[in-house]
């Protein structure tokens, strides 16, 4: 198959059946392979799509300067959708990111602007937010971003849909800007109200930002009765930015869906 830009390689993966799992045979688990995005991880759709929809909005065109903090997948997808795009790529990260990390994106062209490890991804935030305001380019915010969520609402849902041939009952999916659970889920909860969506994240580490804010996550369903907004009143570090609207429409509806049955035919992970 020809593709006449690699930006038209992204999305389409394929969903593929886990067949040596213990347990009841009678379910179907289905993994989406987002690895095979051309950058290598479903970052490849919010980047894209970030930078689309803000030339689309008159915001920046080729030539112009993109910012962003990051501490992975997010930067890697960037570093390819700018360099395809025609736009200069700074992305600032705290320092002990790993240098393959590092050294992807520097292959695919972008800048490097490093911040002290103590300060995590906070400091990395602050980092970009100050290039910002020194007129050095636009940050794209992949936490923040509406357009992040509507990639997968355009795409990531509507696929699993129609490689299930509706037939999904759970989708389950890791959680960082939670861009692609409340995206994708958007999608299918609005063909199919009953399917359950599950959220999941390390038990240890950081938490996702829409969780930190102050919701309990959803790691943690063992311990939640089925119902609950997720709210907890343990204290937790807030991010430095507010939540963007879309994650506090969807934060404590998906921490509420946490029960999984699986009963029925179909189920999907998206990783």
């Amino acid at each position: 198959m020809l593709y006449k830009t690699i930006e038209d390689f992204i999305g389409n993966t394929p969903l593929v059946r886990l067949q040596r799992l213990p347990g009841d045979t009678s379910n179907t688990l289905l993994v989406k392979l987002e690895g095979n995005n051309p950058a290598g991880s479903v970052k490849d759709r919010p980047a894209l799509s970030m930078i689309r929809q803000a030339e689309a909005r008159g915001q920046i065109k080729p030539g112009d300067t993109l910012i962003e903090a990051t501490s992975g997948n997010t930067g890697i997808a960037l570093a390819m959708a700018a360099a395809i795009s025609g736009y200069r790529m700074i992305l600032v990260m705290p320092e002990n990111m790993s240098m393959e990390r590092r050294a992807v994106m520097k292959a695919y062209g972008a800048e490097l602007v490093l911040t002290p490890k103590e300060g995590s991804m906070e400091a990395a935030i602050d980092k970009a937010r100050e290039l910002e305001g020194e007129g050095v380019g636009l940050i794209l915010d992949q936490f923040s971003n509406i357009d992040n969520p509507a990639s997968h609402s355009a795409g990531t849902g509507p696929e699993i849909w129609r490689d299930t041939s509706g037939e999904i009952t759970h989708f389950v999916s890791a959680m960082g800007t939670t861009g692609t659970i409340m995206g994708a889920s958007r999608y299918l909860k609005s063909q199919n109200p009953a399917i359950e969506i599950v959220g999941v994240q390390p038990q240890e580490g950081r938490a996702s930002p829409v969780f930190a804010a102050g919701l309990r996550p959803i790691c943690q369903r063992s311990t939640m009765p089925a119902g609950s907004t997720g709210s907890s009143t343990s204290p937790r570090r807030r991010p430095s930015r507010p939540l963007a609207s879309w994650q506090r429409e969807r934060g404590s509806s998906a921490a509420s869906l946490l029960v999984v049955r699986w009963r029925r035919r179909w189920s999907c992970r998206s990783r």
